[in-house]
């Protein structure tokens, strides 16, 4: 990764970062594979000071941002229940893909989950290939296809991996 970012728990002041980040990605990742209308629902729904702020202080979720120069250029939010965690969020940069700063905000994520939970998951956009393939290379692995409820031409990928195996997990157990 690169020497200058550093990863951290997202506090209540980057919620504004955290959105203006969130409107320059999201149209640069998925208006070229949907439509301007489904980005505007991400952002709406998903990419709000409201959702930010439960994230933030919910008991079963994680939010860490990537930071350069006192900018938001990652983000990963991943939420948990019984023994599963889902990876909601991880986005970068364009400008900065491929620089570890993705597989070092799952590394993070991962290291903080509690103890109970066992499998790690998240989905994307199964015409997004670069993000499939980005998915496969930090060790997840096929778990099944989804339909979009509101969209017959758009589907998912869930991709799952052990987290219990993890190397974050177990640097993490071992210092307990």
């Amino acid at each position: 990764m690169k020497k200058d970012v550093f990863i951290r728990r997202a506090t209540l002041a980057d919620v504004s970062d955290i959105i203006d980040f969130g409107n320059s990605v999201l149209p640069a990742v998925y208006i070229p594979l949907t439509s301007e209308p489904y980005v505007q629902d991400l952002i709406n729904t998903y990419w709000t000071q409201t959702a930010f702020k439960t994230a933030i202080e919910a008991n079963d979720t994680l939010l860490f941002v990537a930071v350069l120069k006192e900018q938001v250029v990652g983000l990963a939010e991943v939420q948990w229940s019984s023994e599963k965690a889902i990876l909601w969020k991880l986005y970068v940069l364009a400008n900065l893909r491929g620089t570890g700063i993705g597989r070092a905000l799952i590394y993070e994520t991962l290291k903080h989950l509690p103890d109970e939970i066992k499998w790690f998951y998240t989905e994307y956009l199964t015409s997004n290939t670069s993000a499939g393939e980005f998915y496969v290379a930090q060790g997840f692995q096929f778990d099944h296809l989804e339909q979009d409820e509101s969209n017959s031409n758009l589907s998912y990928t869930w991709v799952k991996q052990d987290a219990v195996s993890h190397p974050a997990r177990r640097e993490r157990l071992a210092r307990l």
